[in-house]
């Protein structure tokens, strides 16, 4: 035994990919068919994954008759319609397996799937043939344990290469397009902020060429810098700002139909938006700054002579 392995078991698939389906029938219930997941695994798989039961218990050793029994999820419970499972049988139409076998055990609900979708219906057989080890592994050199097993791999076989990962890493793999679309999703947003601010400062300098006369007029009036700052710059803000407001229902009701396809997900924070309407704001001050303080800082003398 390897030291930094703290349990082990074979099952015929794991987590995040059970899979496999098909009909299962209820005794007493064979007007109805109910589809469930399933899998066989042997009697650690409930320590392997810290499984815990809701009622009943796992599949054991000590109890040979176990082999004819079946465990189900919380969620197959509810399918059926059970009160309470114990004892209660389920058949199957596989040619090998039409005998109804009791549930012996109902674990509590566990995602075996993508954490896209809501916890199924599962039903786990018991077998020790399974084609897939789960290890658990002790937290302490766990890059040591992987190269024991892997030797103690290749003492059994040279044939069939070592091959693992890590369950939580599979799992975050199901969301590898969500994460490749967010870095999409940033690149065309600093893309589009740039082309932006590029946009900004050609308008103000557009704007600031138009309104060099009214702006000496201003000063020779006695209105301040600061003033003149914020004439200048009050009609991008305004445009902004109706930009936003445009901007902020329609970001809402996409990112809430986005989310609608997660089970888990977060809530859309409105802090969000407000933190987005203020970068906006400093976005656009900061873009016509430069040729606002450009014009009112200058002579208006030099402004009101020219032709």
């Amino acid at each position: 035994m390897i030291a930094g392995i703290a349990s082990a078991s074979l099952v015929s698939l794991a987590p995040p990919d059970v899979d496999y389906s098909d009909v299962f029938i209820p005794v007493g219930e064979d007007s109805k068919d109910f589809g469930f997941n399933y899998c066989f695994a042997d009697e650690d798989l409930q320590k392997t994954l810290g499984l815990t039961m809701s009622s009943g218990r796992y599949f054991s050793s000590d109890f040979p008759s176990d082999s004819g029994g079946i465990i189900i999820n919380e969620s197959a419970v509810r399918l059926i319609g059970w009160d309470y499972a114990i004892g209660e049988r389920i058949k199957t139409h596989w040619d090998n397996m039409k005998e109804p076998r009791p549930v012996i055990g109902v674990v509590k609900d566990f995602n075996f799937q993508t954490l896209k979708k809501k916890v199924s219906s599962l039903a786990i057989f018991p077998g020790s043939d399974g084609n897939l080890l789960l290890v658990r592994l002790s937290p302490v050199d766990i890059f040591n344990t992987i190269q024991q097993i892997e030797s103690r791999w290749k003492s059994f076989t040279n044939e069939v290469p070592f091959e693992y990962s890590f369950i939580d890493e599979d799992f975050n793999a199901k969301f590898r397009k969500e994460q490749q679309l967010g870095k999409v999703f940033l690149l065309f947003t600093v893309l589009a902020i740039f082309i932006a601010c590029l946009g900004l400062f050609g308008l103000s300098t557009f704007t600031a060429e138009q309104r060099h006369k009214e702006m000496g007029i201003r000063k020779v009036l006695g209105a301040s810098l600061a003033l003149l700052l914020r004439t200048m710059s009050i009609e991008f803000l305004g445009l902004v700002s109706i930009a936003f407001l445009l901007a902020v229902p329609s970001a809402y009701f996409f990112i809430s139909w986005w989310l609608n396809g997660f089970i888990y997900r977060t809530k859309i924070d409105p802090m969000s938006f407000v933190y987005g309407g203020v970068a906006a704001i400093l976005v656009t001050i900061l873009s016509v700054a430069y040729q606002s303080l450009k014009v009112a800082s200058k002579n208006p003398v030099e402004s009101l002579k020219y032709e």
